[in-house]
């Protein structure tokens, strides 16, 4: 069974943002989604202190949204 999957990349000086969303199959009702951040440098950092609070409430507000009927 082959996996079906999107991936999207974001690169500049500062952050490398991977994110890649995953359903084992046409039919299956639960995607996994899977982000990754790689902090290039002090900037990057700073960048993500507020970006880092904010992002797991938003994520979740946005997927119980997706996921309702």
């Amino acid at each position: 069974m082959a996996d079906h999957r999107l991936a999207v990349s974001a690169t500049d000086h500062h952050l490398r943002v991977d994110v890649e969303l995953m359903r084992p199959d046409p039919t299956a009702e639960t995607v996994t989604v899977t982000n990754r951040v790689n902090i290039h440098n002090w900037v990057g950092r700073l960048y993500m202190l507020p970006v880092g609070l904010a992002h797991p409430p938003i994520c979740r507000s946005l997927l119980r949204k997706a996921a309702r009927p």
